[in-house]
């Protein structure tokens, strides 16, 4: 409950706080602001879709959950968190706060620490996930190297 709820001060915090702009994008970076928008809505959507039933807020394993490695979820493990930061992180960028960013900084970190803590229940409920861990990446896809 606790993860939870700083998620929720973090969000809103984020989203909510009136900060006046201090800085401001040039229209090319405004763009791609507004495609790493779409980027994460497109990748929460498929996220939600993909994980049906077991979709928790909680770091807790859904009891009757059963792992997903399949559709988004083969490309990364957390696809809902990298969602997040590229939802928040270019609503940020377009708020031009320096306060923001630094507030999407620590929610990034939040989100590791609550990864690294949803993998060690992960891999006590599913036998399987050690080896999940090693072909998919935790928030973007691994880079597979060529054998020469």
């Amino acid at each position: 409950m606790v993860w939870v709820a700083a998620q929720a001060v973090l969000f809103g915090l984020i989203i909510f706080l009136p900060l006046e702009s201090q800085f401001s994008l040039s229209y090319s970076f405004t763009f791609i602001a507004f495609v790493l928008s779409a980027i994460g809505l497109y990748v929460l959507m498929k996220a939600i879709y993909d994980l049906r039933r077991s979709l928790r807020v909680s770091p807790v394993p859904a009891e009757n959950g059963k792992l997903q490695t399949k559709g988004i979820y083969s490309w990364v493990r957390h696809p809902m968190y990298l969602s997040v930061w590229l939802l928040l992180g270019s609503s940020v960028l377009l708020s031009g706060s320096y306060t923001k960013l630094f507030l999407l900084a620590g929610l990034i970190v939040f989100f590791v620490s609550k990864a690294t803590y949803e993998e060690r229940l992960l891999k006590k409920k599913y036998p399987g996930y050690d080896k999940y861990i090693k072909r998919v990446g935790a928030f973007l896809p691994k880079v597979k190297r060529r054998k020469t």
